[in-house]
């Protein structure tokens, strides 16, 4: 803990499979980091939490609570695979499913994140799983000292407020 070493290890572009990191010291700890690198397996987040949160809002009940019951390298397996399931196309080199949770993972956080983490607020879910609104109403109810946002889908909508006026918007 008095020293920090920084070693960067250089992987090949084209290892894949599982690699062990061991790290020993003269304290009586031996730390060991597992990998497993997966050609395209680079996901929206690399803390675990946040993948398992974000296919909570994907995945049925029965699913994720089935994948909270497996180990972090097997959590990883699923959803690796679940994603290359759902690959939109799978002759292309990119898996657009895939893409398409990253580009929406990454605009909750810049912009929902005023008071959480943007993928964890109700904005943050909703625009993950539906995409961008086809359009959006906000006002400020002057009489409740309320913020208000309206979320217009094709088939939904959705309505946000701070009815509690802590600033953060609820579905």
């Amino acid at each position: 803990q008095e020293l920090l070493f920084e070693c960067p290890i250089v992987i090949p572009k084209n290892i894949f499979g599982d690699i062990q990191i061991k790290i020993i010291s003269d304290i009586d700890k031996v730390n060991s980091v597992y990998l497993n690198i997966e050609k395209n397996s680079s996901l929206w987040s690399s803390d675990i939490n946040a993948v398992l949160g974000v296919m909570a809002y994907i995945l049925p009940y029965s699913e994720i609570k089935s994948l909270y019951s497996l180990t972090e390298l097997e959590q990883l397996e699923f959803v690796i695979n679940y994603m290359e399931n759902k690959d939109l196309d799978p002759n292309t080199s990119k898996n657009e499913f895939l893409e398409l949770i990253k580009v929406r993972f990454q605009y909750a956080n810049n912009n929902f994140s005023e008071y959480n983490i943007g993928w964890k607020t109700d904005r943050g879910e909703i625009y993950i799983v539906n995409g961008a609104p086809k359009s959006v109403d906000e006002f400020y109810d002057n009489d409740k000292m309320v913020n208000k946002q309206i979320w217009y889908y094709e088939d939904k909508t959705f309505i946000f407020s701070d009815e509690r006026t802590f600033g953060e918007l609820k579905l």
